[in-house]
């Protein structure tokens, strides 16, 4: 038997035991809802534009005790982003959902964007994901687009050497070429100019071929021309050129020395 003896020292001693009790009060923030958001930067990559589309999702949850109201979900920045799931979430405890973004370019591009999360966690009220794509494409580019053959006399012949350019990062296709003129047609344009070969053509990225478009008026009428050129450039498939042009009776040129 095992006894025990408590002894208390009254009067003399410099020293007293007390008996204090210390009660533990849970902070108040605990409680708040707490927003998580994972991952916070999306890369989509490279996608061909006019044939991908990138998909994917990021999530949300609540940490907290109380719920998390999820009143926004906006885009800013660069177009080609897309946010496809609703924008309005109220996630209990432990709860979380999942956004569903796309991302699809137009032409050869690099884009980039920022999601903004908005919600009552008392600590973080905008929640941002980062976003960003590359787009690969063919971008075709005429030099020159526009022209005017001014004050030509009649039955002479002016010519211009027209430059077709691949600006992109893909081959680029020339699936055809159409021919719109006023009547009557003065102008002339030969697909087979410069040895291209036969339709289609292909022109590698940084690369060129070349054209020609003649014109011999053969009245003072003024005359236009358009070239419709399609190609696997998904931005400008249908391109078009512009050419004018007016002939006259006759040109005078005078030197002095």
């Amino acid at each position: 038997m095992r006894v025990y003896l408590l002894l208390f020292l009254i009067g003399c001693s410099d020293y007293a035991m007390t008996h204090k009790v210390v009660e533990y009060v849970e902070p108040e923030d605990l409680h708040d809802p707490n927003i998580i958001v994972t991952p916070s930067d999306i890369d989509f990559g490279h996608l061909i534009s006019g044939s991908e589309i990138g998909s994917t999702k990021f999530s949300i949850a609540n940490a907290g005790q109380k719920d998390l109201e999820i009143s926004d979900i906006t885009l800013v920045g660069d177009s080609g982003f897309e946010i496809l799931s609703e924008t309005e979430y109220v996630l209990e405890n432990a709860d979380s959902v999942e956004i569903i973004v796309n991302y699809n370019p137009e032409t050869m591009e690099s884009k980039t964007a920022t999601i903004e999360v908005s919600s009552n966690d008392p600590d973080e009220p905008l929640t941002e994901v980062s976003l960003k794509g590359y787009g690969d494409a063919p971008v075709i580019e005429v030099d020159p687009k526009m022209f005017n053959f001014q004050d030509i006399p009649m039955q002479c012949e002016e010519e211009i050497s027209v430059e077709v350019f691949n600006n992109g990062n893909l081959d680029l296709k020339i699936a055809g070429i159409n021919e719109y003129s006023s009547l009557p047609n003065d102008f002339y344009f030969d697909e087979m100019n410069f040895f291209n070969g036969q339709l289609p053509w292909v022109i590698e990225p940084n690369d060129s071929l070349n054209i020609s478009v003649s014109y011999t008026p053969k009245d003072t009428v003024s005359d236009t021309f358009n070239l419709e050129i399609i190609s696997n450039d998904p931005a400008s498939g249908v391109y078009l050129t512009e050419y004018y042009g007016n002939g006259v009776y006759s040109k005078t040129i005078i030197d002095q020395y």
